[in-house]
Formats: structure tokens, sequence, C-alpha cells
């Protein structure tokens, strides 16, 4: 329905383990598209051609944001949102938060799920700083989602795509046996 955020549909997609990002519509089929409101979709590609800015859709690299100028970095472990990845060591999580009109950011929350276990996703962790940082303690085998939800002082709200994090372990390896062949 129109009336609804889709904040709920979002969240649905994740339990059931589907791999989406965060998109915001506006478009009012009018000539005034992009002047009316200051919600945008945000696509993070290295150029502005169409080739990395469909490449950066198809990894989910997006955000929708109520803020037209708003500029969030999410990281896991120093990768981009949209990443699906396994890892040796637990999920780094990194927000940072830049608003060239100096609004204020009101909250950041981490939000956090089991992809496919059709349970709701929930909050991990917040501050009420422009910034966080955070270390999520998993079991080894272990796959998460995160995203973040930054409100800003005004109300305006940043949804970021989620990371997928799958912890693997590191198990010690032995060389047996090693052989080589000359070639002609």
């Amino acid at each position: 329905p129109s009336s609804s955020s889709y904040e709920s549909r979002y969240k649905d997609a994740l339990k059931q383990g589907y791999h989406v990002g965060a998109l915001l519509d506006h478009d009012n089929h009018n000539t005034t598209f992009g002047k009316t409101a200051s919600s945008r979709t945000v696509v993070l590609s290295p150029a502005l051609t169409r080739i990395d800015l469909l490449d950066a859709i198809r990894k989910r690299r997006t955000q929708a944001s109520d803020d037209w100028n708003v500029r969030v970095t999410f990281t896991i472990n120093n990768r981009p949102l949209g990443t699906i990845f396994t890892d040796t060591a637990n999920p780094q999580i990194s927000v940072t938060v830049f608003d060239p009109d100096l609004e204020t950011t009101s909250n950041i929350v981490i939000t956090y799920g089991i992809p496919g276990s059709g349970v709701a996703p929930t909050t991990l962790t917040s501050s009420t700083t422009g910034s966080l940082t955070f270390t999520h303690s998993i079991a080894t085998g272990a796959t998460y989602y995160y995203y973040a939800v930054i409100t800003q002082l005004d109300g305006d709200k940043i949804f970021t795509a989620p990371i997928w994090v799958t912890k693997m372990s590191t198990l010690p390896v032995k060389l047996i046996e090693f052989k080589a062949n000359k070639q002609k």
C-alpha cells in the first residue's frame, strides 16, 4: 500500500533469506522530479557511467534516504554495503554519517538477523552520535546480515542495504606430500 513505509516488507524479505538492497521511490510522474521531495535512492558507484551504476545496483550498493545530501558509510570488516562474504574474524561494524547541511544524527541503529530463519531482524547496538563502531562476536559457522538505520534530528531516516557475513574457522593445514614433474 502507498501509505506504507515498506520497512516491514524489507524486513520480511531479509528474514526469508532474500538478498535485497534498500531503495526509495520518488517517481511523481511530473517534471518536478527531484524538486518536490528530498528523498532519494543512493547508489554507491565508482563512476557515473551506465555500466558502473548498474553494477552497483546489482551488488546492492544502495541506501534509501529521506535526506537528499547526507553521506553514510557502512562497512563490515572494511567491505561495503551489499557485500556477501565469509571471514575468520568477527564482524567489525563501522558507520559514519556526514551531512553537508550539518543536520545532526540523533540515532544510528545496527539491525541484524539470520537469513532464511523466518525471524524478524532486531537491534544489535546503537549510537546517538554521527558514528558507530562495534564488533559482534559470533560463533564459527554462523551467518548473519546487518544493516544500519540512521535517524536525523529532524526525523529523516536513512536505511542501508545489508551486509551478509559468515564466520568460518581457520583450520591448520599440514603439507603431507609435494610432487613435481619436469616437463620438456
